[in-house]
């Protein structure tokens, strides 16, 4: 497929030309769009032409952005489990690191507190 073809329908419809290959070819494989739509990237489109591949790719703009929202909210929520556990380690390692000072401290007051 021609590159700046690409570029241009990306930027009438306001995706990345990255994101418009990939749903061109998805919609092309799926079949809801005409193999002969990507030869005729290969030619100057038509008004017409032009009109309904900015529907096509409009229609699939709004799950490419649910999609990348989703994975944003993936990823959050991963971070916000491995920051949650680091926390719960910085905790755990601080009330050992007072337990073991006392107990070098006076070792007597913390047996005292265990009997």
């Amino acid at each position: 497929m021609d590159k700046e073809k690409i570029v241009k329908i990306a930027q009438e419809v306001g995706i990345t030309p990255a994101q418009a290959e990939r749903v061109l070819k998805r919609l092309i494989d799926e079949g809801i769009v005409e193999p002969s739509i990507s030869r005729a990237l290969e030619e100057a489109p038509s008004a017409a032409f032009a009109e309904k591949i900015k529907r096509e790719f409009a229609a699939a703009k709004r799950p490419i952005r649910r999609r990348d929202i989703y994975a944003a909210a993936r990823e959050a929520r991963e971070k916000s489990q491995r920051l949650f556990e680091d926390q719960g380690i910085a905790s755990m390692a601080l009330v050992f690191s007072d337990l073991f000072a006392n107990f070098i401290e006076s070792p007597e007051k913390v047996l005292e507190r265990s009997r």
